[in-house]
């Protein structure tokens, strides 16, 4: 296993902890906890469960077929006592997690409700701020603490920015609390907004009444004044792209507005902005899992990138050796030691001729001869022969022309940059392809190469400066700059003058891969975030077209009554 590999294991068993899956339980206790996740339609369970496939702990048939009995099975014998074993020695190594220090606290409180110990008078009354935004772990951990310690519950929360459910949490929990804790809860609802002008108070509340699985609420805000919206139109991506850019120079000029925020739904939206703002020499702070340029995923596309621009030049220099180093990001994890000789030798031995076609039919005959290519090439290609998906990928990559067509081609085809793209709270259940949004912008570059990789190189250089934080962020340089790049599910609990929301466009706001009712209202939930940030100005901003393809505007501009 390499390390990328174990690391990543890591954090799947830390996930399965967030979700609450203690040590030394019995099956019936596993069963219990593991149906209680799939009732409480927790998705946060189901993409660890998807993740545990690719170890073996869970067979994909199983997974696939959705056989919830024998995926039960297969991780009380396969995953259970590796993770009880992996849970002991990390605690006896002294390396935990911030989830273990939960984790253990809820064991010991556990062990002694077991041993029918009760604390009175220690703690009368347990105020849990933020409850919408618990998980699993962190409901069993209060349920221990209110039941050893004898204590009165308050929970305090807001149904409607349930948006953490990428660690577990769910609208239910904060909706219907007494499904968890023993006892009946009075509810009291918190009707008066003091932070939004009243505007916003309007629209946003237009917006969310439509979500079903949540308490319905009578708001009113406390302020007289009302916010400057407003929604703009761009022709394409190039246009908007160029009037965020303008706008927020005037803003940031005239000091118009002195805190700032461009949200986006993705981080990869982020890009294209990243690199413009660079280039006009325009300070910005965006949080450091935000910081896509940091990725290994970047210093591979400004290889490939050099590869390309060279061989536009020379197209008969293209080696074995740059035709090996395609093939390593086509699939989802890089071709193994053992057999890069045998692809190698296969290449040193049959390529003759270096068209793009030829290249195509020698690795697609390679599938004949060299085993491990006859295996599934990934997600994307699902049944496709790995040869076949490295013939095409690495022929379209050869034939590419222009700056644009080559990054479409990564984001399409190489399904390798996407384990390589970092990790970020947004990409748990929806994924783009690593350098989406790039496609666009990078439209104007042409076929200049060298342009283009020197502004991503100066990018690079400034996103090592633009994340850095102290552990005091009140006095962070940081994190005090005017203009902040971020995402919804990062902005909640931050207020700003002035917010633009990028690429308001059905398909991205809502994610076009939420399809059930549950995904969509979680959407929703996001946007809501997002709009009820700005204080003075709210900005919406979406292209009629994107890649050459006509797209539509958000559906929540229209149920907020703005188009």
């Amino acid at each position: 296993m390499s390390i990328k590999q174990a690391e990543k294991l890591f954090d799947i068993m830390d996930a399965l902890k967030e979700l609450g899956f203690g040590i030394a339980v019995d099956p019936q206790h596993f069963t219990a906890h593991f149906n209680f996740l799939i009732k409480e339609n927790v998705r946060f369970f189901k993409t660890q469960l998807f993740e545990l496939c690719a170890y073996g702990f869970i067979t994909k048939v199983a997974f696939d077929h959705w056989d919830t009995e024998k995926i039960i099975e297969n991780m009380l014998v396969r995953w259970y006592p590796f993770y009880c074993e992996f849970s002991s020695r990390l605690f006896a190594s002294d390396k935990i997690s911030l989830n273990d220090q939960k984790f253990q606290a809820n064991a010991i409180l556990q062990q002694k409700i077991s041993e029918g110990s009760h604390s009175r008078n220690v703690y009368t009354d347990i105020f849990v701020d933020e409850f919408q935004d618990v998980s699993p772990l962190d409901l069993q951990f209060i349920n221990s603490l209110v039941t050893h310690y004898k204590s009165h519950l308050v929970v305090v929360g807001d149904d409607d920015q349930t948006i953490f459910e990428f660690r577990g949490s769910s609208p239910n929990f904060i909706i219907t609390p007494d499904r968890y804790f023993a006892g009946q809860f009075s509810t009291f609802t918190l009707g008066v907004n003091y932070r939004s002008p009243r505007n916003i108070v309007d629209i946003s509340q237009k917006l969310i009444v439509r979500n079903k699985n949540r308490v319905p609420k009578a708001i009113s805000t406390s302020s007289v004044n009302d916010a400057e919206i407003a929604v703009v139109e761009k022709r394409d991506s190039a246009e908007l792209f160029e009037y965020v850019m303008n706008a927020v120079k005037t803003e940031l000029n005239g000091n118009l507005h002195q805190r700032i925020a461009l949200i986006a739904r993705k981080r990869s939206q982020l890009l294209p902005y990243e690199v413009l703002f660079t280039k006009e020499g325009i300070d910005y702070f965006t949080p450091d899992d935000l910081n896509m340029f940091l990725d290994r995923a970047f210093s591979e596309l400004s290889n490939l990138l050099e590869l390309k621009k060279k061989l536009l030049q020379h197209p008969e220099w293209v080696s074995s050796s740059d035709i090996m180093a395609l093939c390593h990001k086509v699939g989802r994890y890089e071709i193994k030691k053992s057999d890069k000789l045998q692809l190698s030798t296969y290449l040193e031995q049959k390529l003759s001729a270096k068209t793009p076609d030829e290249v195509y039919f020698t690795l697609k005959g390679s599938g004949g001869c060299c085993q491990f290519m006859n295996r599934d090439a990934g997600e994307k290609t699902k049944k496709e022969k790995f040869s076949d998906a490295c013939a095409r990928a690495v022929r379209d990559f050869l034939n590419a022309k222009t700056v644009s067509g080559t990054i479409q081609v990564f984001s399409e085809e190489f399904e390798g940059f996407a384990k390589d793209y970092g990790k970020s709270d947004d990409a748990i259940f929806y994924t783009d392809p690593p350098f989406y949004h790039l496609i666009d912008f990078a439209a104007k570059y042409k076929a200049d190469f060298d342009v283009f990789l020197h502004d991503i190189e100066l990018t690079i250089a400034k996103s090592r400066t633009v994340s850095l934080r102290n552990d005091d962020d009140a006095g962070n340089a940081n994190v005090n700059k005017r203009l902040h790049l971020t995402t919804a599910l990062r902005i909640k609990g931050e207020e700003y003058d002035a917010v633009y929301v990028l690429d308001a466009n059905a398909e991205i706001w809502p994610n076009k891969f939420a399809k059930e009712s549950d995904e969509l209202e979680s959407e929703r939930r996001l946007f809501y975030v997002a709009t009820t940030r700005a204080r003075k100005k709210l900005l919406f901003a979406y292209s009629t077209c994107m890649r050459e393809t006509l797209v539509a505007p958000s559906p929540y501009l229209n149920e907020m009554g703005l188009i």
